[in-house]
């Protein structure tokens, strides 16, 4: 909510309106901003505060948007001194946001995400060689607007990948999955969760590993897949993704048995 707060503020320090992109009852808006209201079902000519025709229009106010509109109307403000800034919703924010409701606050977007562990298969994409370690894989939100997955044999190939909530929203775009953001989410944790999850290596697997790598899962046969180019780590990198994996299996094998951890 922070990257929120910060996105907002900053917008409304410079000459930037937001508009509904289709008609609504607007309820609240972010203190500072120039809100406008149009009627109709949408907006085909986005007007400025004196009547003539905007400079920029930022088609969503989610903290993509916002930052994109503050950029322009700041740093190029002698280009594009009347900036709009269109949002289906009531709101500003897009999937980041804190919702208050009968007496409590919570934050909305990632932050749900329970973490995931798992072992897919492993394959090569040419095929052959010597037999391949076996993977572990641990998926979750470091923070409400980013998703983390780290892959390690705890050898020689440890990898990472780190995706926003607007490079998911383009993974969701890409894949063909309709639909609210929620049953987006609950289509990839399924598929994570499934046993069609793999992670294919690419290059020379010596001692010093595979070159590149990817996961590869879908819900059931058939559905869209779901894939994610991976990063290889090295060194204390390497290192701190394996200790910290092998904590987190520690924690979550205590929490979910009886386990005790005698001091």
């Amino acid at each position: 909510m922070m990257a929120t707060l910060t996105a907002t503020a900053a917008v409304a320090s410079s000459s930037v309106a937001i508009l509904p992109f289709r008609s609504h009852k607007p309820s609240r808006a972010p203190a500072g901003i120039r809100c406008s209201v149009a009627e109709g079902p949408a907006i085909s000519q986005p007007r400025a505060a004196g009547g003539g025709l905007v400079d920029c229009v930022v088609v969503g106010g989610g903290i993509s948007g916002l930052c994109i509109a503050q950029a322009v109307a700041t740093k190029h403000r002698d280009r594009a001194p009347d900036v709009v800034v269109t949002e289906a919703r009531d709101r500003v924010g897009g999937n980041i946001t804190t919702v208050e409701r009968d007496g409590y606050l919570w934050e909305e977007g990632l932050n749900k995400f329970e973490a995931i562990f798992g072992e897919p298969k492993v394959e090569r994409s040419s095929g052959g060689g010597h037999p391949l370690r076996r993977l572990l894989y641990y998926v979750h939100a470091p923070d409400p607007s980013h998703l983390r997955i780290h892959v390690t044999d705890f050898h020689s190939n440890t990898w990472e990948a780190i995706r926003s909530i607007h490079q998911l929203e383009d993974m969701r775009g890409n894949i063909g999955i309709g639909g609210s953001w929620s049953e987006f989410i609950d289509y990839f944790v399924a598929s994570i969760k499934s046993e069609d999850v793999k992670v294919v290596l690419h290059g020379q697997l010596d001692s010093g590993g595979a070159t590149s790598a990817k996961l590869v899962a879908h819900k059931a046969k058939g559905m869209p897949l779901i894939f994610v180019t991976l990063v290889k780590l090295v060194d204390f990198a390497a290192r701190e993704v394996m200790g910290n994996l092998s904590m987190q299996l520690f924690m979550a094998f205590n929490e979910h048995s009886d386990f005790t951890c005698i001091p």
